[in-house]
């Protein structure tokens, strides 16, 4: 999928379903390379902002910042291609809210 389309979706989403959604999508663009604890950091620097309420008062706010994590560096046409590295990316994202 690509992640323009999940960003829509997110936002047509209750707001814990569309945070859930956008960590993952960070995780994923960000560390899906990455060992467990690579991207568990992801997840920890993404929700201490969203906790400070600097960067925004939703996890969607949060990600898409201007220029503070991948979703906002990559092409809005980027898709998403590696199912298992999305489901370690959801299931850290899951376990770190």
């Amino acid at each position: 999928m690509k992640m323009i389309w999940i960003f829509w979706l997110a936002q047509l989403m209750p707001q814990p379903a569309a945070d859930s959604l956008c960590l993952s999508t960070t995780v994923y663009l960000e560390a899906r390379d990455q060992t467990l604890r690579g991207q568990q950091a992801v997840a920890e620097v993404a929700l201490r902002r969203l906790d400070s309420g600097l960067w925004g008062n939703s996890m969607c706010e949060v990600v898409t910042a201007r220029k503070q994590f991948a979703p906002t560096i990559v092409s809005p046409g980027t898709q998403l291609k590696n199912d298992d590295a999305w489901n370690k990316a959801l299931g850290v994202a899951l376990a770190a809210e």
